[in-house]
């Protein structure tokens, strides 16, 4: 049944046809851990955006989160486990970095990705990040940090940030047209923003929705993105669009596997499939939006 948006914690969307897609219990934490109560998941019909409702409480701003996606809030536990993600996130948008730019980070976790964003640009560097557990880290290792983008704005950024980066963090908020609005306000007219975040098009989400939702969907992601709904609330957090982003991480093992098991393998590989497969996987699955990560290059304007 089709509903004009009737629920306050999405009011910057209010007047929206909407309609229920899922209602269920979730992902708590890692696979296998499931939430005690059900959710429902929404869909904007206009632009394909899906949301959780009801919205829950979570911190992030102390150790609880990390602890229950990395099972530690240690510094050396985040570089274990997301390091070797950095250099594909990187090659999204390597080729817009120049020698001298000041790059922020919003939600950059231990730093990863920024750190090898210093190594290319040599320039200023703001890790804007809310759990204060890696801010002595990312301080010792020359980056600029603030807990908040409104925190980093407020102390000189504002209008200063050549490109800014926001990956897997525009889920998690409360409202994506505000933080979109944020992170503007810290780039100069004529700057770039590089927004990442999980795909509701995933293949997966199509050919296992039975066994793939209640792990796609999960307690801390409010929200759920297509290539059209992330052009659509950049669009009215007054950025230009300026091109669609499909990555994805894994091989057809992964895939294979998961339809065989129903449970992720990350890069486990599997009999019969070699590189070459991998890469003909990976390379249909972002040409045709179904990869397993979604994002827009946006631009502000001069």
């Amino acid at each position: 049944m089709t509903l004009v948006n009737p629920i306050p914690q999405v009011s910057w969307c209010l007047g929206e046809p909407m309609h229920k897609v899922f209602e269920g219990r979730i992902r708590e934490g890692k696979f296998g851990q499931i939430t005690s109560q059900s959710y429902s998941v929404w869909e904007l019909e206009r632009v394909r955006l899906g949301f959780l409702h009801p919205f829950p409480q979570v911190n992030y701003t102390d150790e609880s989160y990390r602890m229950a996606v990395n099972d530690s809030a240690s510094i050396e536990q985040y570089f274990k486990l997301h390091a070797d993600q950095q250099p594909g996130h990187l090659s999204l948008f390597q080729d817009k970095l120049e020698k001298g730019q000041t790059v922020a980070d919003c939600g950059c976790g231990g730093g990863a990705l920024l750190d090898l964003v210093k190594q290319q640009t040599g320039g200023r560097t703001v890790a804007i990040e809310p759990f204060a557990g890696y801010h002595q880290s990312l301080a010792a290792r020359g980056h600029e940090v603030h807990a908040t983008v409104e925190a980093a704005a407020n102390a000189g950024c504002a209008g200063s940030v050549d490109v800014a980066l926001s990956f897997h963090v525009i889920e998690h908020v409360d409202d994506p047209l505000a933080y979109l609005g944020e992170i503007r306000r810290l780039v100069r007219p004529g700057g770039i923003a590089v927004v990442l975040t999980p795909n509701w098009d995933d293949i997966l989400m199509k050919v296992d929705p039975r066994r793939m939702e209640p792990f796609f969907y999960r307690r801390v992601h409010n929200y759920y993105f297509t290539a059209a709904s992330l052009a659509w609330v950049g669009q009215r957090a007054g950025w230009q669009p300026a091109g669609d982003i499909f990555y994805h991480e894994f091989g057809l093992a992964n895939t294979l596997l998961w339809l065989r098991d129903g449970k992720p393998s990350g890069h486990t590989p599997c009999p019969g499939v070699d590189a070459s497969a991998d890469a003909f996987w990976r390379a249909y699955l972002e040409r045709t939006g179904q990869a397993n990560n979604v994002g827009i290059m946006l631009q502000k304007p001069s």
